[in-house]
């Protein structure tokens, strides 16, 4: 939870794709796919060609059932 907090707090300071990403990953350790799902579409938005984004959105999809957009987001991400 602590990677979680530090990079809440570091989004609260300047948003990155890096930091959405990051806390993403973090997310999905703690099983939290929505969240994750969640903070991977953020990094998209500011840069549509984060691949550490669309795998990890790919990811939490995944795992909560939501094939069709898991396809998308790996087919992107091998890209």
């Amino acid at each position: 939870m602590q990677a979680i907090d530090c990079y809440s707090r570091s989004i609260a300071v300047q948003r990155s794709s890096i930091a959405y990403a990051n806390r993403a990953m973090a997310y999905i350790k703690f099983m939290r796919f929505k969240e994750a799902e969640s903070d991977c579409t953020e990094p998209i938005a500011l840069d549509d060609h984060c691949v550490k984004a669309y795998s990890r959105r790919s990811t939490s999809r995944k795992e909560l059932g939501r094939y069709l957009g898991t396809l998308e987001d790996a087919e992107f991400a091998l890209r």
